[in-house]
């Protein structure tokens, strides 16, 4: 009763004080306060993981283990992460933390390595396109060399974030429509805004795509305008922007060719049509399409290019990067404010830095050093 009889009290003497006083005013700005902050993590050329929550500072979450980072991907808490060859295991590895990385296990080590050298004489190799996150699947999906008579494919799946145990080969095809599953490698995945799964085999220059989680992959047959077959020269991986495929030259081709080596499809992958702006000769490392307003292409030595949508023309973006940076890795985060607002960043790894811009790429400021690789 006593305890009862003072909450009683407490109540009456706030309620004197609320008709006795004027109201305060709110001291907190909600246009300040962040409720929901980004995580954002990129890794270096020594194989250390990185995360920040700014873009300014970061932290280390796993040290250097001499092994380069090949692809990097977040599902909530879940962290998958590709790193290049081991002295135990053949090929790249793929590795997973299920508590931010902090700790990571070993997960899948049938990763396809198809180790090139670019226009420019860089050894290069399949980079963040070798791996993808379906968020309305709630799955992951990988490029997998492994020897399966199920791997039709070469993809693998995982329907639980990726935890090792989980990844099955993709064989579930459209038996009507592909008469020839034969001679598919893929090499690189892409969603497009409207969840289409895309699939490219630039060994054997394939297409395919499936638009749901239980539907059947189908095939983009070539068409009247293929896209250019992989040589010693060329080789292409694919990206998007809003629900267009886009491939680019990762080798970056001959210099004296006059074809483009950024190419588009509205058809999944049966017909490509030429962009221009980016110089022919130039190996194209990475896309990416920030918040689905913008796309823009990281080279080797010729910063970032931006797509003009009302010219249909890539134009440079290097506003405040090195001439002559490397840009490895394109990506891009927000922060969500108490009051519903949206600040949002987009980031590079490059070979001298990370990059911000806060402008959809337009311009950038350098905000952490190192020779830094992939990011997510």
């Amino acid at each position: 009763m006593k305890k009862l009889f003072r909450y009683a009290a407490l109540l009456a003497v706030a309620g004197t004080t609320l008709f006795s006083c004027s109201k305060k005013s709110d001291t907190i700005n909600n246009s300040q306060v962040i409720e929901t902050p980004f995580s954002l993590y990129f890794t270096d050329s020594s194989g250390v993981l990185y995360n920040s929550n700014d873009g300014k500072s970061s932290k280390i979450v796993f040290s250097s283990d001499g092994r380069p980072s090949r692809a990097l991907i977040t599902m909530g808490e879940n962290l998958l992460w590709i790193k290049g060859q081991d002295v135990a295991l053949p090929g790249p590895t793929m590795y997973y933390s299920i508590n931010e990385g902090k700790n990571f296990n070993h997960d899948f080590d049938s990763i396809t390595s198809i180790p090139m050298v670019t226009n420019t004489g860089k050894i290069t190799n399949l980079n963040q396109s070798m791996i993808i996150y379906v968020p309305k699947w709630d799955a992951a999906y990988c490029v997998t060399n492994n020897p399966d008579g199920q791997n039709i494919f070469g993809l693998a799946g995982n329907p639980l974030k990726g935890l090792p145990g989980y990844w099955t080969r993709e064989n579930y095809y459209d038996t009507d429509q592909i008469t020839y599953p034969h001679d598919i490698t893929t090499t690189s995945l892409a969603l497009t805004k409207e969840s289409v799964l895309c699939a490219y085999d630039a060994v054997h220059n394939r297409s395919f795509f499936r638009t749901e989680l239980l539907n059947r992959w189908k095939e983009a047959f070539a068409g009247a305008t293929p896209l250019p077959a992989a040589s010693t020269t060329t080789f292409f991986s694919i990206g998007h922007y809003n629900n267009r495929l886009i491939a680019i030259d990762n080798l970056g081709g001959s210099a004296a060719s006059p074809n483009s080596n950024v190419y588009y499809s509205d058809d999944h992958g049966s017909n490509w049509s030429p962009y221009t702006g980016i110089p022919v000769g130039v190996p194209l490392q990475c896309i990416c399409s920030p918040f689905e307003q913008v796309c823009l292409i990281g080279t080797d030595g010729k910063g970032i290019y931006m797509l003009n949508a009302n010219t249909g023309v890539f134009e440079a973006r290097s506003n405040g990067l090195p001439g002559n940076a490397s840009v490895r890795g394109i990506t891009f985060k927000e922060n969500i404010y108490k009051n519903g607002t949206h600040t949002q960043y987009v980031f590079a790894t490059t070979n001298m830095g990370l990059y911000q811009s806060s402008d959809m790429g337009a311009s950038w400021v350098k905000t952490i050093p190192g020779n830094l690789v992939s990011i997510y």
